[in-house]
């Protein structure tokens, strides 16, 4: 606190100097130095070019000094996600400290970590480990075990580690790296406070979510005497906790943690600092978890207009807030202003020439999962088969980033179709993730899923219903029977379990899973409408056609205003509540359903198989209603022509096609 108020005047006094002079270098790296401590990177940016310029000009160049300056500097524009200047300096710094002081000296061992850590940012993974293997080394070798250098280089290792999927070996360092700062600085040692926070972080990678949770309770009791209430660390330490809550399906814990730690971080720091940003994005993923995604797209909203005009665009912070904005515009169904905001933000940040990091690949891959929404599969699929290629150049093909990458491509393949070439990338990859992370992290889980949801494309129902059960006694495992995500998949299952024709099996396993959703989100809650319609699918199979008419006249004013009148979501119900009224023996009223349902479908899913299916829903209920027969002869031959120029002449959809056609005393 005391140096805190001698701050300004430090750096007032530093702006009035006319002379460069040693010892106003040594304030200089002195206050940046103090800023960095307080996490204002701008603020120590700031202080740390002066300090630099003022080195360059009355200092040699191998001055102790003045590599201290151009290294500090580095390592403060990576914090800022300034990776093309950082690495430059960083490495141009490395050199002159190898040829001025040696490769073993304390200063170039500090320098080679920061660029490890540059390396790290800009999705560089298996030459940053490298780095910080030799680097561990050679302070274990120069300062001992149990060094604090030491033990600083085996945390760097082990957040790359985590990266590369390397889970069980970032937990390994983790928990040496503790036991080491103990050692050295007793059991309240601030440094093993947070290294155990980082801890309990891949605990939660590893879906180990009891195991974080308790680690970090009882890692914030002891910081909050160590500490106190308000210093940054211990509020980072609390960001943790509400993140395993989240993950725990306990939202309005989640979202009160969050929200006090944003509180907080306005007061202490500041409403534009990073930390304080970057905490409110990962508020509003839990305000939209809770299903309010046009209160998380405020917060998201709010969140670039204080920190771009700050941090730029190409900052780490507003790279990930434009990727949550993204996922809420789309849970929003506001497609286009996605799109938008995508190919704007892309642009900008390739004329501002930021690097391909990490965050940059996610934008990109995220307009490559749009663009395969809206059909444009040849553009989706080479963009995102472009982005997996650079995450396997910066980490390897088992790095975090590639798998995901490698999941997101598998999707677009299943959108268009190629099913069986979707299920190779999914199964190698849900091998890969269980491998590296374990059967219960939250990405082999999801994974998981996505595979269950291709075999049941395929038809492969029981394939799906095995996994899909596997996957059940997984999630109720990590986070228990009655959690959000458990009953979610509970209904997926009751819709294999519906197409095998066990009725009984999925009412078991929906109407409790229904229930439980019922009293715990908005009734407009995606999850929640997506379970409604699949009662009302059930009681179309059991015959029940008066309840289905209930349930989907009920239902479809709410998806309507949920997700849009032209909306996909739209289209599935309303060929739901067609179909139960064809089959309950009024066509005429089917008609116009269907006949939107085809609508939306040829517009938003034109080269889907349900499109096809559509088609001849609504040709169906028009010929037995007696009612446009030339636009049921049209939907038929738009269909046909789809399956002929996707699939070819021979294909058996084809064929089908052309003998339902026939029977409805049309061609295709």
């Amino acid at each position: 606190p005391a140096a805190a108020r001698m701050a300004p005047h430090a750096e007032a006094l530093l702006a009035r100097s006319t002379a460069a002079r040693p010892d106003l270098v040594e304030l200089g790296l002195r206050l940046g130095g103090l800023y960095h401590h307080q996490q204002r990177a701008r603020e120590a940016e700031r202080v740390q070019r002066h300090t630099l310029a003022l080195a360059e000009a009355c200092l040699p160049a191998d001055h102790r000094s003045r590599l201290t300056a151009a290294g500090n500097l580095a390592f403060t524009l990576t914090a800022l996600g300034v990776l093309a200047e950082a690495r430059a300096l960083g490495a141009a710094t490395l050199a002159r400290c190898e040829q001025a002081l040696g490769p073993d000296d304390f200063l170039t061992l500090a320098t080679r970590n920061n660029l490890a850590l540059t390396l790290q940012s800009l999705g560089e993974l298996p030459t940053a480990h490298d780095e910080l293997v030799r680097l561990a080394a050679a302070f274990e070798r120069t300062q001992g075990p149990d060094s604090g250098a030491t033990l600083a280089a085996w945390t760097s290792l082990a957040m790359t580690k985590l990266a590369l999927g390397d889970a069980v070996g970032a937990q390994a360092l983790q928990e040496r790296a503790i036991a080491g700062w103990r050692r050295l600085a007793g059991p309240d040692s601030p440094d093993a406070l947070q290294v155990a926070g980082s801890l309990a972080q891949t605990l939660q990678v590893q879906g180990d979510l009891l195991g974080a949770h308790a680690l970090v309770v009882a890692t914030l009791a002891t910081a909050q005497r160590v500490w106190g209430p308000d210093d940054p660390s211990l509020l980072h330490l609390r960001e943790t906790l509400a993140g395993v809550l989240r993950e725990q399906g306990d939202l309005a814990g989640a979202r009160a943690e969050f929200e006090a730690v944003v509180a907080a971080l306005r007061r202490v720091v500041g409403p534009t600092h990073p930390q304080a940003l970057i905490t409110q994005v990962a508020l509003s993923v839990v305000v939209s978890m809770q299903g309010d995604a046009a209160g998380a797209r405020a917060l998201q909203e709010e969140v670039l207009a204080l920190g771009r005009p700050r941090l730029g665009p190409g900052h780490p912070a507003m790279l990930r807030t434009l990727a949550a904005l993204v996922v809420s515009l789309q849970v929003l169904d506001e497609l286009p202003r996605c799109r938008a905001v995508l190919e704007d933000g892309l642009a900008e940040l390739r004329a501002a020439q930021v690097p391909r990091g990490p965050e940059v690949l996610q934008l990109e891959q995220s307009l490559a999962e749009l663009l395969g929404q809206f059909g444009l599969f040849a553009e989706a699929r080479a963009m995102q088969a472009g982005v997996l290629a650079a995450c396997e150049a910066q980490g390897g093909p088992r790095s975090a980033q590639a798998l995901a990458a490698a999941s997101a491509l598998a999707l677009i393949d299943t959108r268009r179709g190629a099913l069986d070439e979707a299920r190779a990338t999914q199964e190698r990859v849900l091998a890969d993730s269980r491998a590296l992370f374990g059967p219960l992290a939250a990405e082999s889980l999801m994974r998981a899923r996505q595979l269950a949801a291709t075999r049941f494309a395929q038809g492969d129902l029981a394939g799906a219903r095995a996994l899909q059960e596997e996957l059940l006694v997984g999630l109720q495992s990590a986070r228990g029977v009655d959690e959000t995500e458990v009953r979610i998949a509970q209904v997926e299952l009751n819709a294999i379990y519906q197409e095998l024709g066990l009725l009984p099996e999925a009412e078991a396993v929906l109407l409790p899973a229904l229930a439980a959703l019922r009293a715990r989100l908005p009734a407009d809650h995606r999850a929640l409408l997506d379970a409604r319609a699949s009662e009302a699918r059930l009681r179309l199979r059991q015959g029940r056609l008066a309840e289905a008419k209930a349930l989907l006249t009920a239902l479809l004013p709410e998806v309507r205003a949920k997700h849009g009148p032209a909306s996909a979501a739209v289209a599935f119900l309303a060929t739901n509540l067609g179909q139960a009224l064809y089959e309950g023996g009024d066509p005429a009223a089917a008609v116009p359903l269907l006949a939107t349902a085809l609508e939306i479908f040829e517009r938003t899913l034109p080269d889907d198989v349900n499109t096809v299916s559509a088609a001849l829903n609504f040709a169906a209920a028009s010929v037995k209603a007696g009612i446009d027969r030339d636009g049921a002869q049209a939907a038929v031959t738009r269909a046909a022509q789809r399956v002929r120029s996707l699939a070819g002449a021979d294909s058996p959809l084809l064929a089908t096609v052309q003998a339902y056609a026939a029977k409805l005393g049309l061609t295709a």
